[in-house]
């Protein structure tokens, strides 16, 4: 967590199947824009409030009933 401020953050699964998450600080960019730069190609991404993460460990979360992804990356 950035400055100790509660944020949106980028989730998207990775090639070996475990969520990334973002945490962008600060930046000119939009989450948007952070996302299709830093996710990886043709991955799908979702912008959520991280107060939404699971409290289970992060190697147990999948990805589903996410709704329309807010990108796709390019990277």
């Amino acid at each position: 967590m950035c400055s100790g401020i509660q944020m949106n953050i980028i989730l998207y699964t990775q090639s070996n199947n475990q969520v990334a998450v973002l945490m962008p600080c600060t930046t000119e960019l939009t989450l948007v824009e952070i996302g299709i730069k830093d996710v990886p190609r043709s991955i799908p991404f979702w912008i959520i409030d991280e107060s939404e993460l699971p409290s289970t460990p992060q190697e147990s979360w999948i990805l589903e009933n996410m709704g329309e992804p807010d990108g796709i990356g390019i990277k």
